[in-house]
């Protein structure tokens, strides 16, 4: 079951990432390998230090190979070395201190384009994987340190952007596998890790009783949490939410 339904999110994909090609095209030569396109991708020691943390961030969401997220179960385990592969991400993660506030307003700015703007289906797609991979970004643990004391504003900020998402009416089956799927995969990790990082004493006590969680929070993977689960944490969220 879990492979067919990466298979279909492989095929939905498509109509988001077909012009990866012309991204490419814009940026480095084509006929290279894998490598040699990531090595041409780098931005240029003396450019790189000049660049605002905005800016910077930017860059780093336009990295093609952040798409190899959406394909990989274990991203944990993945995203470290895609963080590595980048320069622009490394300086990212490493050295700027403010990032963790700039990706916290990002957020909130791709957040209103996709859901006050007037976009395309391909261009709310497209803007869609930049929100979950600012989502992914700010689950870390160099940006949950930089924003200690800011977890309920970004669990409130999640919650409300999930829903949203549910409501999208979509006529082709293969974006409504992207938004189901994919934001329960990203938009879980985040809930998962921040809820965590607090202490939250009713999340503690579900944490002990759920594997998914257990295993999550470990690094073996973030697989799509069953309905059950998701929805457990929801509540859970909307409950430390209205504590005062």
């Amino acid at each position: 079951m879990k492979r067919i339904l990466l298979l279909l999110i492989v095929f939905a994909c498509v109509v988001s990432f077909f012009d990866l090609e012309s991204i490419f095209a814009q940026q480095v030569p084509t006929k290279l390998t894998k490598q040699e396109r990531i090595a041409a991708l780098q931005i240029p020691e003396e450019d790189l230090k000049k660049l605002s943390t905005e800016e910077l961030l930017d860059r780093c969401l336009e990295y093609p190979y952040l798409g190899d997220l959406i394909f990989v179960e274990n991203i944990p385990l993945i995203f470290p070395y895609i963080i590595e592969s980048f320069n622009g991400l490394t300086e990212l993660f490493s050295n700027r201190d403010d990032a963790g506030i700039v990706l916290l307003n990002k957020l909130y700015a791709v957040g209103i384009i996709i859901y006050e703007g007037n976009l395309t289906g391909i261009e709310k797609c497209e803007i869609e994987f930049k929100y979950y991979y600012l989502i992914l970004f700010l689950a870390q643990d160099e940006m949950l340190q930089q924003l200690r004391g800011s977890e309920r504003i970004i669990l409130e900020e999640l919650e409300d952007k999930f829903h949203q998402i549910g409501k999208y009416k979509l006529d082709k089956i293969g974006a409504k596998i992207i938004y189901n799927s994919i934001p329960m995969n990203f938009f879980g990790y985040a809930m998962v890790q921040y809820l965590n990082s607090i202490k939250y004493d009713k999340f503690v006590k579900f944490k002990e009783n759920n594997l998914e969680i257990r295993n999550m929070l470990q690094g073996f993977n973030i697989n799509f949490l069953t309905s059950g689960t998701f929805s457990a944490l929801l509540e859970i969220i909307n409950e430390f939410n209205t504590i005062k």
